[in-house]
């Protein structure tokens, strides 16, 4: 997240939680100064599922963030472990609910 802030030449990423049925979802936002023009910025905001943790939803929020930032600007990450870490993320994630779910009864 922080180097594609950087190559945005952004400002550092803040985040917006909210708690529902005692799920958090997360909105993350950035500042971003758009290269063409003299003191213009924009927001680059985005929102994704919500999680269990908080942690969990700010991981999924800062990938979705990632994601619109390549769709509106064309940044490119390269991570080759981005694909598994995102299905081991979605698995623990689903363990989580079901674990909650089994909890409540």
């Amino acid at each position: 997240m922080n180097d594609v802030v950087k190559a945005l030449d952004g400002y550092m990423p803040f985040y917006y939680f909210s708690n529902v049925d005692g799920l958090y979802a997360a909105t993350d936002f950035v500042v971003v100064h758009l290269p063409d023009e003299i003191d213009d910025f924009t927001l680059l905001e985005a929102t994704d599922h919500a999680s269990a943790t908080k942690d969990g939803a700010e991981e999924a929020t800062a990938e979705a963030l990632i994601c619109e930032a390549k769709r509106e600007f064309g940044v490119v990450v390269i991570d080759l472990n981005f694909s598994e870490v995102k299905a081991l993320r979605k698995e623990n994630e689903t363990l989580r609910r079901n674990n909650l779910l089994l909890s409540s009864g």
